[in-house]
């Protein structure tokens, strides 16, 4: 019995090639996401500078009605958050989405022209998996992952520098920690190609 010759898998400036290629017509929908994501983290930011107006407002033995003001606030912060947020759950996943079809399609179209004798030497088992388990694993990051993924760093950018405007001491354990998630990413994205490349194999051979 003869060993498959695997079909070749793309490099990443090829990914990078298709994924601009496929996100042509849908840029909007990302820019809009962002926006309205940004929108909304700087409207939760509202609601505790609202609470410490409260909080200034019952230590200096305020009237009732100056209470009112930082409640109008904090409200309109959450129901404007709270739609901002709508918003983006409805644009980012209409832009991972379109990709992720695009791609499919140009992928079912690369597949079906592959020479037979090919498929045949790399087994049909690693063609069907591609077209199958691996597109199903693009688009549930596409579809979870990534949208949470975009949502969490606009916030997580607004409020290092909301921090950074109070004191820049702030920012140092944010640097500090930044520094570590880079070195275990870039430390991840060294190690993990092998071992999905293996695991891709071993489930194909099964197959």
């Amino acid at each position: 019995m003869s060993t498959p010759r695997w079909l070749p898998l793309a490099s990443v400036a090829q990914v990078r090639h298709e994924v601009h290629r496929a996100a042509r017509g849908v840029r909007g929908y990302f820019v809009g996401a962002i926006v309205v994501i940004t929108a909304a983290a700087l409207l939760d930011l509202a609601v505790p500078m609202a609470t410490g107006w409260i909080i200034d407002a019952a230590r200096a033995h305020r009237s009732p009605s100056s209470l009112l003001s930082p409640a109008l606030v904090m409200a309109g912060a959450v129901i404007g958050s709270g739609i901002c947020n709508g918003v983006a759950q409805a644009l980012t996943p209409s832009f991972f989405t379109t990709i992720v079809t695009r791609l499919r399609e140009s992928m079912i179209r690369a597949g079906l022209g592959l020479d037979q004798q090919r498929v045949e030497r790399a087994g049909t088992a690693d063609l069907v998996s591609r077209a199958s388990d691996d597109v199903q694993a693009v688009r549930d990051a596409a579809n979870g992952a990534l949208p949470r993924l975009v949502n969490t760093m606009i916030m997580v950018i607004v409020s290092v520098s909301a921090l950074a405007s109070l004191h820049p001491a702030f920012f140092i354990p944010v640097l500090l920690a930044a520094v570590l998630y880079g070195l275990a990413i870039r430390e991840f994205l060294r190690t993990a190609p092998p071992v999905y490349r293996a695991e891709r194999r071993a489930s194909t051979t099964q197959s």
